[in-house]
């Protein structure tokens, strides 16, 4: 069984279209009175003759689904059920769509299959990574003020107890040196947080996206809000350990992708945009690989 935490149906869609030269879809209509509210479903296939086994089970499927639906709304307002409904014939959709493609499957740190257009089934351990989360991280009186506060503290307490054995004379003597070295002390592991403030902005101002995923051996995953199946601002705390991620590898971005065209300013301006990419993103790869997500779940 699979738990599905982020599920394109556009694309799901367009791959059963593609294939059985027709899409399925789901057309709603309501009607409102005074004391009771109904709805019917009604589902129909766009298909031409042909369809696969896989496609007519789904469209039994749903028919069914809609009849159970429809007397159970006409009793009820609840718009639960509604939701239910479509995310299993989504899940469904997706099984179906999945069997047309064969996907390679890279072990950790193997990037053969890294070409553009391939489709990728990775199954990995990765860095969940939330902008705007991070941002309130590094506001006034946020986590990262407290963390400074704390290190300066911790220095500070530890330079006591150094100089506990020293005479009143030594301290003298001593004293002016001393605090210039617990200030400069202090002022180096506060820049550690600083320099990651600093890369934080610089990320946001070239990436378009809020939310993304990272892997050790260079894949970056960009999330688009709109196909979340949870909240995904609790994705980065809820949510851990290995994971299974299927899409289509969309762009490279490594060292060897210089244009080498000084008279191309936009094609140099992307290329040193990649390059601060490369340097900024905590990555064990030289190159980065851009993996467009179909499906993010738990599960076979």
């Amino acid at each position: 069984m699979k738990q599905f935490l982020y599920l394109d149906m556009e694309i799901i869609n367009s791959i059963i279209a593609q294939t059985e030269q027709g899409l399925v879809t789901q057309k709603s209509a309501e009607s409102d009175q005074s004391t009771q509210k109904s709805e019917e479903d009604k589902t129909h296939s766009e298909v031409q003759l042909g369809l696969s086994a896989g496609v007519s089970k789904l469209l039994k499927f749903v028919g069914n689904m809609n009849h159970s639906q429809e007397e159970l709304l006409r009793t009820s307002d609840s718009s639960s059920s509604k939701d239910v409904v479509t995310k299993v014939i989504h899940d469904a959709a997706f099984d179906i769509a999945r069997s047309y493609i064969n996907p390679y499957n890279p072990e950790l740190n193997d990037q053969s299959y890294d070409d553009v257009g391939n489709y990728l089934q990775l199954y990995r351990v990765f860095e969940f990574i939330d902008f705007e989360y991070l941002d309130k991280l590094f506001c006034d009186n946020g986590i990262i003020d407290l963390a400074k506060k704390s290190v300066a503290k911790q220095i500070h307490e530890s330079a006591e107890k150094a100089t506990e054995g020293l005479g009143r004379e030594q301290l003298r003597k001593a004293n002016a040196k001393f605090n210039a070295e617990l200030k400069r002390t202090v002022s180096l592991s506060n820049q550690q947080y600083d320099d990651a403030a600093t890369a934080l902005k610089a990320l946001r101002s070239v990436l378009p996206y809020r939310r993304m995923m990272l892997s050790s051996d260079g894949y970056l995953i960009p999330l688009d809000d709109r196909h979340f199946r949870i909240a995904p601002d609790s994705m980065g705390f809820r949510y851990g350990g290995e994971i299974t991620c299927f899409g289509m590898v969309t762009n490279i971005i490594g060292a060897d992708t210089d244009p080498c065209d000084n008279k191309n300013i936009f094609a140099t301006l992307q290329f040193q945009v990649n390059e601060l990419l490369r340097n900024l993103l905590p990555t064990q790869s030289e190159n980065l690989c851009v993996l467009h997500p179909i499906a993010i779940y738990y599960g076979n």
